[in-house]
């Protein structure tokens, strides 16, 4: 960026710079300490040197490198507090935040962006119900504000694209978190909550590679305990080249920022396909499965699937829903259950299914069938969930259109053929 300058070095001295983010359209810097003699009140004044990235102006003077202290004015009542001169500091800034004697505490920032300033990071996260990674929510003097038209999450950038995360989700009330590079952590999920509203983030750096990020609401930091997962397992029947799995709650992503984590290929299934495995919280409501992008960015995803405990692991089927994301089959541990499903492309008003011959029979009609979205003819496509080991059912609309008996053998789906002896023939799919 170019808030950090060069510093252009003479016999004794170093260029140093000061922000002027109050608008005092005159600065001035006293210091004491140098070898060379102190500056009488209110010192001497600084050069303009331009603006920076924020528009606001900038001001440099050529320091001796032994002074002790230093405070910037503006000659007219307006000053800093004492600041300790570094060596190796590029510039100071004035905050908001004033000490008990009404002078403007300062913030500071060191060449490249390490140190102690705040200056070159931005605030991002998944503001409103969408990813951000965008650069329009720079700290200003160690703060910015955003509005959020619902409960947000967010944590902080640079420029370069470093990203620095949470260790654990911080409650909405919870107010503050300490920030890590993802590079020492390793985690890539955990953000900042925020609630709706216009929101003053308040930024420190810790000086040790680690930030404190603020939400205005102040308190400490309350990571929810993760702990509790469970394997999930995912066909790929459709031969997606990667498998990624994301899951959510109300309090935000639990495997990661879209499109989640990458599922492990746990091998052959026996049936030609690979099922892939990955750990997922308990408390999770919803997970997506997808090829590590989504529908709006044309790749393949599956509808929000709610989430349940009970539920070994998933696969595709035929058809989407009204947007385009694939509809799903799931089986559970022991394979005590099958989910069926039932193209209505013959315009029944409502879906039944009759089954018989598993561990235990429905009375006739059956059971309703639930409607699971349209397939990519836009035909109605129902589901139900019926027994292991049913030999055979039979669909109807519970007025009067049924199937014949269908002898079943664990096929995925059936969809209506042609009339005989007042019956439907069905066709099906695996």
């Amino acid at each position: 960026m170019s808030l950090f300058k060069r510093h252009f070095m003479v016999a004794g001295t170093r260029q140093i710079l000061f922000t002027d983010n109050k608008g005092w359209g005159q600065v001035y810097i006293h210091y004491w300490g140098s070898a060379s003699g102190d500056t009488e009140w209110p010192g001497t004044a600084m050069t303009p040197a331009g603006n920076n990235d924020y528009n606001e102006p900038q001001y440099s003077f050529n320091i001796p490198t032994d002074v002790d202290g230093i405070v910037f004015n503006n000659g007219n009542g307006e000053q800093t507090a004492d600041a300790y001169y570094e060596s190796d500091i590029t510039g100071w800034y004035p905050l908001d935040s004033k000490n008990d004697k009404g002078y403007y505490e300062v913030g500071n920032w060191k060449d490249g962006g390490g140190g102690t300033g705040t200056d070159g990071f931005y605030l991002v996260g998944y503001f409103d119900g969408e990813d951000y990674w965008g650069l329009d929510h720079p700290f200003v003097g160690g703060k910015v504000t955003v509005n959020f038209s619902t409960t947000s999450y967010a944590f902080i950038r640079d420029e370069a694209g470093n990203a620095w995360m949470t260790n654990g989700w911080a409650g909405e009330d919870a107010g503050s978190a300490t920030l890590y590079s993802t590079d020492i952590t390793g985690e890539k999920s955990d953000k900042l909550i925020a609630p709706a509203g216009s929101v003053t983030f308040t930024l420190i750096n810790n000086g040790d590679g680690t930030f404190t990020l603020s939400n205005g609401n102040g308190g400490g930091v309350t990571p929810v305990d993760l702990s509790e997962t469970r394997q999930i397992q995912f066909t790929n029947n459709d031969g997606w080249e990667a498998v990624f799995a994301y899951a959510y709650n109300d309090n935000g992503d639990l495997l990661g920022s879209w499109p989640g984590t990458q599922m492990t290929d746990m091998g052959d299934n026996g049936y030609g396909q690979h099922n892939f495995s990955a750990d997922v919280p308990t408390n999770a409501s919803y997970i997506i499965f997808n090829n590590g992008s989504g529908v709006y960015d044309g790749g393949q995803q599956t509808v929000d699937i709610p989430y349940d405990n009970e539920v070994t692991g998933w696969y595709l089927v035929e058809g989407t829903d009204e947007n385009g994301k694939r509809l799903v089959g799931s089986w559970r541990e022991g394979n005590d259950t099958v989910t069926v499903l039932f193209t209505n492309n013959k315009g029944w008003g409502s879906v039944n299914i009759h089954y018989w011959g598993g561990s235990s029979s429905s009375e006739c009609p059956g059971v309703a069938m639930t409607l699971s979205g349209t397939n990519d003819y836009g035909e109605q496509q129902f589901s139900a969930t019926i027994p292991a080991g049913t030999t055979g059912i039979v669909f109807n609309d519970g007025n009067g259109s049924q199937t014949a008996n269908i002898d079943f053998s664990g096929q995925t789906g059936f969809y209506l053929t042609e009339q005989s002896y007042g019956k439907w023939n069905v066709g099906s799919w695996w």
